[in-house]
């Protein structure tokens, strides 16, 4: 085990999920060599930038936050190696999908009387979406709610969660609504394949708006087809992330070191 978290030269330890920079030192000791590149898309407070700056890697390293970027760009001063650091937001255009979302929705609405949406998040395309719901007469029944922080509130106003996404990491929101007990619409996608499985939901291009209308109206009436993917995405989430798993990996990690 490590004796000791580093706490000297760039370390600081100022933010909140800064974690022991052992762990990135070990594996990029152990995975790479001197002047070979390094990425991560999650930069954080920089301990594995700062790490791979110390051994001699070059590196690439992308946040949502300007804020992280920047500081990691002033700490960053070796001439010895070459940075690259970007500023990426999740929520851009191409990446949510969010029109034809909205699209499929509508779809949905003019076909099919019973059926209400709520999307939850802001963006560049919020007003574009709002409009679209306006000029078909829609807002009582497809709702956009903009930014919230009370997530579990709203998850418990679902019967289906929809994600139709171009690109995810690993998709946390989808994560939140099968621990939820919710099934799910997603895009097929990587990201999403690593969750969602045809006992919990069901996965669709992400360019095939009429096969995801399609897929949302076979789900009228059908009841026990929800609650059986509800309650498998429950399950599927606390045999493989729950907080058990989740601290055994990290101690694995340490024990490798």
């Amino acid at each position: 085990m490590i004796p000791e978290r580093k706490k000297w030269w760039k370390h600081s330890n100022f933010y909140h999920w800064n974690f022991v920079p052992q762990i990135p030192e070990h594996f990029i000791k152990r995975y790479t060599k001197k002047a070979w590149w390094v990425f991560d898309p999650f930069l954080w407070s920089a301990t594995t930038a700062i790490e791979a700056e110390s051994l001699g890697r070059n590196i690439v390293w992308v946040d949502i936050q300007e804020s992280l970027v920047n500081r990691a760009k002033e700490l960053m001063d070796s001439p010895e190696i070459k940075k690259e650091f970007f500023v990426w937001d999740s929520k851009s255009i191409k990446t949510k999908n969010i029109i034809k979302t909205v699209l499929a929705a509508i779809k949905v609405c003019n076909r099919n009387d019973d059926f209400d949406f709520i999307f939850v998040g802001d963006g560049e395309l919020y007003p574009i979406a709002t409009k679209m719901v306006k000029d078909n007469n829609l807002q009582k029944r497809i709702k956009l709610v903009g930014w919230q922080n009370d997530i579990l509130n709203w998850l418990d106003k679902f019967d289906v969660f929809l994600l139709f996404s171009k690109w995810e990491g690993l998709p946390l929101s989808i994560l939140d609504a099968m621990a939820y007990g919710l099934p799910i619409i997603a895009s097929d996608i990587k990201g999403n394949r690593e969750l969602v499985n045809k006992d919990c939901g069901i996965l669709i291009d992400p360019n095939d708006i009429e096969s995801l209308v399609e897929v949302i109206l076979n789900f009228e009436n059908n009841f026990l087809l929800m609650k059986e993917m509800g309650n498998n995405s429950r399950k599927y989430v606390s045999k493989n992330f729950s907080f058990e798993n989740f601290i055994g990996s990290y101690k694995k990690i340490y024990e490798e070191v």
